[in-house]
């Protein structure tokens, strides 16, 4: 029985590791910016960074992802939309890719906007596998080299002002 004593140590120590840093990371939530670089949307940085930009969001095609509750965080739901330059009606190449809480307006395709947020690459943890294609199916969207995602702290429309809980 000693001899499997280290093994099993070394086993329950990696388990409690990963349940204890996978927690960490889900308590801490997505950090919120301090300060706020103004950019547009042609003149993004390529690494994450704080940024303010102007845009339209077009939610023509809106991806809605629910993800469960469990013993670390509630549930939430979030809202995936393209950003585009405010007098960009016609253009399907995304190259931001909104993810907020904000419920967009039920009856209205076009918003113009000022978001500020954190802005960073995009990954699967951020977009779902697939939603390329659904934005494909439903306009004719795609995403550009290197798109990025922004997940806004703040939205300013018109004088409406949303800020992430």
């Amino acid at each position: 029985m000693s001899r499997w004593l280290p093994l099993v140590a070394i086993s329950l120590g990696i388990l409690f590791a990963g349940i204890g840093a996978r927690a960490y990371f889900l308590l801490g939530g997505e950090r919120r910016c301090e300060d706020f670089v103004d950019v547009t949307l042609e003149t993004l940085p390529a690494d994450p960074a704080c940024v303010r930009l102007k845009g339209q969001a077009h939610y023509d095609v809106v991806l809605k992802e629910f993800t469960p509750g469990n013993a670390f965080v509630d549930e939430q739901t979030v809202h995936l939309f393209p950003l585009f330059p405010v007098d960009g009606l016609d253009e399907r190449g995304i190259r931001v890719l909104v993810r907020t809480e904000r419920v967009p307006e039920r009856l209205v395709n076009l918003e113009t906007m000022t978001l500020s947020g954190r802005l960073s690459p995009m990954t699967t943890a951020d977009v779902p596998i697939g939603a390329e294609a659904q934005l494909g199916r439903s306009g004719g969207y795609f995403f550009e080299d290197f798109a990025m995602v922004l997940v806004p702290d703040e939205v300013r429309s018109g004088d409406d002002v949303w800020v992430r809980p």
